[in-house]
């Protein structure tokens, strides 16, 4: 049998999906919670800034959540106390052991939280947050973005505004900070580099920093069908693993040494941009790439995309219904089917055969850009044809950029041109898809009998 592994996987899928669409069971929303004045106690599980009215303000994940209940108020004023001379391992054990009498009644299910706070904690930490908890809500009218649902897949049940941080733990995890502290060093650095809406772009691309994106450039290239290349995903790690792969292959380190010195690299550079979805599929098929040959196997796309994929849905079924993986493991799944229809496309013609299977690659994606954008830019076809070979020079172009400014500032700002002549070209070229008849396929939600059809065919 051929790839054993990718039909059990999607045998998994399947009776996921079973489950999901027959046994739809929407996110709980805590209502009873919203507005109200709360404190909480909650892990540092990620932060960066985001704009917001024209401001960049922090947005802490904060994971592993107990909202306090208030009758306990009086036992626990020196808390925060406790909590700055306690470690963070010793306080989450105190908190599971005790959640059932500190937490709230009707707020046990809460285990994230999105918090604006009035200073940056460390991250790993443990702090002590009291603000005006806003939960999230369900949509109210057809096709409308469900905050409660989305945010149920990434583990959060609210926003906790205007956060006052009353304590923090004196121990943290020195690893991620510090490598919180390198991003935004390195951001600093391409914002110094380039004009501000490149530098956005940049930031995007190569650091994961998507909350401070310019929102005109978003919205351009997701009505051009380009978005994807904002995300960080398997070209990144292609350039940047395999480059340094090969280029301690080439100073003969010994094979073992420099596959664990490669995947380190990029675990490093996965935790420093957010470790989302299409990072961890990249970085799983990565180091089975590179391992595969020392176990004697060969390495099969298909299946190191499976083993990804169930590695990720086993965490949260729930990704099934989220666009960022279905877009991420739809892409790579038509680029490994490619071979098998490859003989039916022409061969003559490069730019035609480049194009033939551009097309292919965006019929298998189309059903999830139907069911989430509800339309499809037709010229995007040919749009990535001029986009995507300019992404590896534009990467390594944003690397050499930083690269060169840790040395000498102006020399960094130099090596900028390159970039910011193929994000000018991108832009030219979305603006004038945009200005092109039949610009844009408007077909609303496809009913779910179209979309089993649609891939069945």
């Amino acid at each position: 049998m051929r790839r054993p592994l990718c039909l059990t996987g999607l045998a998994f899928v399947v009776v996921l999906l079973l489950g999901i669409y027959l046994m739809p069971k929407g996110a709980r929303t805590y209502d009873e919670l919203d507005r109200q004045q709360v404190t909480l106690l909650g892990v540092v599980e990620w932060k960066e800034y985001k704009i917001s009215k024209d401001e960049e303000v922090l947005v802490v994940s904060l994971g592993q959540v107990v909202v306090l209940n208030p009758i306990l108020k009086d036992s626990l004023e020196n808390l925060p106390e406790k909590i700055r001379g306690t470690t963070a391992k010793q306080i989450r054990k105190y908190c599971e052991n005790e959640k059932e009498r500190l937490c709230l009644p009707g707020a046990e299910g809460i285990e994230g939280v999105l918090c604006y706070p009035d200073r940056e904690p460390a991250m790993g930490s443990v702090v002590l947050m009291e603000g005006k908890f806003f939960a999230f809500s369900h949509a109210t009218n057809p096709g409308e973005f469900d905050g409660a649902d989305y945010y149920r897949i990434m583990g959060q049940q609210g926003r906790l505004m205007q956060a006052d941080c009353l304590a923090q733990s004196r121990h943290y995890s020195a690893f991620r900070e510090r490598l919180y502290l390198c991003r935004e060093y390195l951001s600093l650095l391409l914002h110094a580099c380039y004009p501000e809406e490149e530098a956005s772009v940049m930031g995007a691309m190569l650091l994961g920093e998507k909350g401070t994106l310019d929102g005109e450039i978003k919205s351009l290239y997701q009505r051009n069908g380009i978005i994807h290349i904002l995300a960080i995903s398997g070209l990144h790690l292609s350039i940047l693993g395999m480059g340094f792969y090969r280029m301690l292959k080439r100073l003969r380190v010994p094979i073992a040494v420099d596959i664990i010195l490669s995947i380190g690299l990029m675990y490093c550079y996965g935790m420093m941009t957010g470790m989302g979805v299409s990072i961890v599929r990249a970085f799983v098929m990565f180091g089975l790439k590179l391992c595969a040959p020392l176990v004697g196997r060969t390495y099969d796309m298909l299946t190191a995309m499976t083993v990804a994929a169930l590695l990720i849905l086993v965490q949260q079924p729930l990704y099934l219904t989220h666009s960022g993986f279905l877009f991420s493991f739809g892409a790579i799944c038509g680029i490994g089917l490619l071979p098998e229809v490859s003989m039916h496309l022409p061969s003559a013609n490069k730019f035609l055969k480049a194009l033939s299977a551009g097309a292919w690659v965006s019929l298998v994606t189309l059903p999830v850009h139907l069911c989430f954008y509800y339309e499809f830019p037709p010229f995007s076809i040919l749009l990535n044809l001029i986009v995507i070979p300019c992404m590896g020079a534009l990467l390594i172009s944003g690397v050499g950029v930083m690269a060169a400014a840790v040395i000498f500032l102006p020399l960094g700002r130099l090596a900028a041109f390159p970039g910011i002549l193929i994000l000018t070209f991108y832009e030219k070229c979305c603006d004038l898809c945009m200005k092109l008849p039949g610009q844009r396929w408007i077909t609303g939600h496809p009913a779910l009998w179209q979309t089993a059809a649609f891939l069945g065919i």
